[in-house]
């Protein structure tokens, strides 16, 4: 399997299941998921790519997606 297989595959799930509360229990899931691939890296690349996520490639990531692109409300809303 390659990597554009499992995107295709983690995305179909994702988009064919109906939760209470996804954003909840997706991003739990989803960082489970992210934590492990990171800690199976090789330490220079960990640091690497910890550094890239802090430095808002994370958010870049996020930002492609159509639900992103709504304004967010309330305490937690930032403006970038």
């Amino acid at each position: 399997m390659t990597g554009a297989d499992l995107t295709k595959r983690l995305l179909e799930v994702v988009t064919s299941v109906t939760l209470e509360r996804p954003d909840n229990d997706f991003l739990n899931a989803a960082g489970a998921l992210l934590a492990l691939a990171i800690s199976m890296l090789p330490p220079p690349q960990r640091e690497a790519l910890l550094l890239a996520i802090e430095g808002g490639r994370l958010r870049r990531e996020v930002e492609k997606f159509p639900g992103a692109s709504t304004v967010p409300e309330g305490p937690y809303a930032t403006r970038h």
